[in-house]
């Protein structure tokens, strides 16, 4: 299962607010477990583990993550992360260390606070395991519960990616606006059959093709009342083992 971007645009098109990274304590200093994995930094021989990652049989999972193979690739996007003061971490097994996700953060402040610009997923081959559930519960814990927390985090996901949304929402995440975005595959996207249940979230003739994007926001304090019980869950989902 793979979880898209927090504020989606700024991830998808490049731009990044400036910020100071003390804004809410430098997660890549901090090694934050769960009951199945940890969080802690992105190392450079990960590079070559992700490369090897095997393509999501599901082509929405696959066309929603991030579009680099080759080792090279994945070390361009590593310093060009690593450039924008973003905190890059694996997702690792708390067993066998082995890396089995990634998430990227960076912090951002406007009027409406302090919120986080997040990209994680879990390798394909690591799916149904319940890492992502966990994952998604570390992190939530070490944001609004540090010294400086963020006010809010918002998550941004292609209206069809049900699963995706669906996980958030066993968060109490709601959806807070939806808006077009271009599509990166194009009109071929429309050709692929997974996709033609969900015509109604594209729009566009000819080469540029938009996708309709769902943002969903999780308010600290709203986190602090449903902690207990979301932890709570956390522990019957994680006996389930599967996300």
């Amino acid at each position: 299962m793979k979880v898209n971007q927090v504020e989606f645009r700024d991830l998808r098109n490049g731009i990044h607010h400036t910020v100071s990274p003390n804004l809410w304590g430098i997660m890549m200093q901090i090694t934050k477990s769960g009951a199945l994995i940890r969080l802690c930094p992105l190392e450079q021989e990960d590079l070559i583990a992700l490369s090897a990652w095997e393509p999501y049989e599901n082509p929405i999972l696959e066309r929603c993550r991030l579009p680099y193979r080759s080792p090279g690739e994945w070390q361009k996007w590593f310093q060009q992360a690593q450039a924008a003061n973003s905190d890059v971490l694996g997702i690792r097994d708390i067993l066998d260390n082995r890396i089995a996700g990634l998430l990227t953060s960076k912090p951002s402040r406007s009027e409406r606070g302090i919120s986080l610009s997040v990209h994680f997923e879990i390798e394909s081959a690591q799916c149904r395991k319940g890492y992502a559930y966990d994952a998604v519960a570390a992190y939530l814990e070490n944001v609004f519960d540090s010294q400086e927390p963020s006010d809010a985090v918002r998550i941004s996901i292609p209206a069809y990616n049900d699963a995706a949304i669906h996980l958030m929402q066993k968060f109490s995440f709601i959806i807070e606006e939806s808006f077009w975005e271009r599509e990166r595959l194009g009109k071929e996207v429309l050709a692929i059959p997974e996709f033609r249940v969900y015509n109604r979230f594209f729009r566009g003739t000819g080469d540029v093709i938009e996708t309709m994007v769902h943002q969903l926001r999780l308010d600290r304090l709203n986190w602090k009342s449903r902690k207990a019980s979301i932890l709570e869950e956390r522990k019957k989902y994680l006996l389930r083992g599967a996300d």
